[in-house]
C-alpha cells in the first residue's frame, strides 16, 4: 500500500501498533492482542483495487472519486474473506 499511496506511508503499521498497544492496555492475552495487530495491518488492504491517482490526488475528492474511496472497505472484506486465518477475520453470518 505504501508504494501505490505514499501520502499515508506506515498508516497501517501504525495503526497495527496502536491496535495492539490498546488492547494490552485492555489487559487482552497476547495471542489475541497479535491477532487484532494484523488486522491493523490489513484494513486498508482493500486501496489496492483504488486508482492510484484517486489515491493520490491532492486537493478534494469529486462524488465518484469519494464513492470509490468508501468502497474499499467492502473491496478488502471481499478479498479477505476468501483467506484461511487462525482467528476469525471477517464476520461469518
Amino acid at each position: 500500500m505504501e508504494i501505490r499511496d505514499p501520502h499515508t506511508s506506515g498508516h497501517q503499521r501504525k495503526v497495527g501498533l496502536l491496535a495492539v498497544s490498546i488492547s494490552r492496555r485492555m489487559g487482552l492475552k497476547d495471542r489475541l492482542c497479535e491477532n487484532i495487530r494484523t488486522c491493523g495491518l490489513l484494513h486498508d488492504i482493500g486501496k489496492l483495487w483504488i486508482p492510484s491517482e484517486i489515491l493520490s490526488k491532492p486537493g478534494r475528492l469529486n462524488h465518484i472519486e469519494f464513492e470509490m474511496i468508501t468502497e474499499h472497505s467492502r473491496l478488502g472484506y471481499e478479498v479477505l474473506k476468501e483467506i484461511e486465518f487462525d482467528f476469525p477475520i471477517t464476520p461469518t453470518t
